[in-house]
């Protein structure tokens, strides 16, 4: 359990790394009307990414393998969500390296929950 505990903190950790990203290149003169569009769609996501933190940890500590493969996987459409954004609006995401990374650790987090689970 330590070591999934420790992917949720890097989940964590990466999300307020995203948001002060995000919020930097908000702050920036735009190259696309729709980026500040997208970069705010991207920053409610990663904010209810941070949101679901607490009810993560709390269905580790319950043994509540549902509940945490749903929080998990709700993390990643999330993030999903934010990149799909850029697609729309048929612009580059300048944030794709690090939802890339995201996308791994919350796959990581994920399947050390289906291991756990199986155990």
């Amino acid at each position: 359990m330590s070591i999934l505990k420790v992917e949720i903190d890097a989940i964590h950790n990466k999300t307020k790394e995203a948001l002060d990203k995000t919020y930097e290149l908000s702050m920036n003169p735009p190259t696309s009307r729709l980026l500040p569009l997208c970069l705010k769609s991207c920053i409610n996501n990663y904010n209810a990414i941070l949101e679901s933190k607490q009810r993560i940890l709390n269905a580790i500590s319950m043994g509540d393998a549902n509940e945490l493969s749903m929080e998990l996987s709700h993390n990643m459409e999330d993030v999903f969500a934010c990149e799909e954004e850029f697609n729309k609006a048929k612009i580059e995401s300048p944030i794709t390296e690090l939802n890339s990374l995201f996308v791994k650790i919350i796959t990581n987090s994920l399947t050390i929950d289906v291991n756990m689970t199986n155990v």
